[in-house]
């Protein structure tokens, strides 16, 4: 990419890496990680017309999450009380985000980090609070 002076990096974090997430310390530190990253290596390789972004999902329907779910059944009604858009997020929705920061339509955008979770303004899981508080009892 530095010799062709183009590129384009997307690296993958999750809202885990924006702000607090007790009992996944060290998923929460390199998703946070990923983010600082992304920031420095948007402006180290700026001058070679490299862009680099980062994708944050919040909950999507992935088998980890449905295995959470169906452990715990109530975390996700309790989780989607805080998501505006009323619904998980699918994988189908962080591809998108994908093309677009592939595309060109997003070729003055380097550094960003783009958040993919329905509107939901905690990074914290309130359902995931409660299980885990429960956990620990």
């Amino acid at each position: 990419m530095v010799r062709q002076k183009a590129g384009n990096i997307i690296n993958i974090s999750s809202i885990m890496g924006l702000g607090p997430f007790p009992g996944a310390i060290a998923n929460a530190a390199a998703k946070a990680g990923v983010i600082s990253l992304t920031r420095t290596s948007a402006l180290e390789w700026a001058p070679y017309n490299i862009r680099v972004n980062a994708i944050a999902p919040g909950f999507i329907e992935t088998a980890i999450m449905t295995k959470a779910w169906n452990e715990h059944p109530s975390m996700m009604q309790e989780d989607l009380q805080y998501i505006p858009l009323g619904r998980m997020g699918k994988p189908e929705d962080i591809a998108g985000a994908a093309i677009f920061l592939a595309s060109p339509a997003s070729a003055y955008i380097t550094g960003e980090t783009i958040v993919v979770n329905g509107g939901l303004i905690t990074t914290f899981s309130p359902g995931f609070a409660r299980i885990l508080k429960e956990e620990r009892k």
